[in-house]
């Protein structure tokens, strides 16, 4: 039983990094960012830091290195996110929906920002909020509060 959920999540990952490489060649796929950021959140809160948090992780480096993003931002704003803001806006919102999408905004939202003044010190090219954000931060909060009814 064991063999086959170890292989069952071999296979989810592989098919994960392969739409990943898809969604950095097709424009309208989007990233799922958001997505495997709740996904973090709920695995860590519930297993702490194991071998799918560390996919995860691995999905985010990916994610920055074929979207020309800093390496680790969104490890970054994992970590502000989850022990400053997580347990605040849980506390204060019952309404978990509006919760996903606060979540999936923030991210892409402080993703960008950190990026662009990582890029400022370093002098170089960022990438910049343009009209797609919005569909990808619509498309991953549908998603999500499809997926993650009961969860968060």
């Amino acid at each position: 039983m064991r063999k086959k959920q170890e292989l069952s999540i071999y296979i989810f990952s592989f098919i994960v990094y392969i739409y990943l490489i898809a969604s950095s060649i097709f424009y309208l796929l989007p990233p799922m960012l958001g997505f495997f950021f709740i996904l973090l959140i709920i695995n860590f809160k519930k297993n702490g830091f194991d071998k799918n948090s560390l996919l995860i992780v691995l999905y985010f480096s990916l994610f920055e290195i074929t979207h020309g993003m800093f390496l680790f931002s969104c490890l970054c704003v994992f970590l502000i996110f989850y022990y400053n803001l997580y347990d605040k806006l849980v506390y204060k919102l019952k309404n978990r929906e509006l919760l996903v999408f606060i979540i999936i905004v923030f991210v892409y939202i402080t993703v960008l920002y950190l990026n662009a003044i990582f890029a400022f010190v370093f002098e170089l090219d960022y990438v910049s909020f343009s009209y797609i954000f919005i569909y990808y931060i619509c498309f991953e909060t549908l998603l999500s509060t499809i997926i993650f009814r009961g969860l968060i």
